[in-house]
């Protein structure tokens, strides 16, 4: 597993392997998980509850991305590579 982004709380740690991409978030309620293209294009929107959320990297090509998760205390916005 690799490390991505460590943020303070409220935050989140993101990290991902070969598979899947990891989010796990501090904030209580709902949090919004979207996935943009280097483009600006939303690829994946996602809304959970739960505080650790497991993407799937099986229909995203390898390249370079925008991870942004939103809840009520919460903005984080990351530039991954999936390579």
């Amino acid at each position: 597993t690799v490390e991505v982004a460590n943020i303070p709380n409220p935050g989140c740690t993101i990290t991902s392997d070969a598979s899947n991409i990891y989010i796990q978030s501090s904030a209580i309620g709902l949090n919004n998980i979207y996935i943009y293209s280097i483009s600006g294009s939303i690829l994946k929107k996602i809304e959970s509850q739960e505080r650790l959320v497991t993407i799937s990297r099986s229909d995203l090509p390898k390249g370079i991305y925008l991870l942004q998760v939103v809840g009520v205390d919460l903005m984080v916005s990351k530039e991954i590579g999936l390579f």
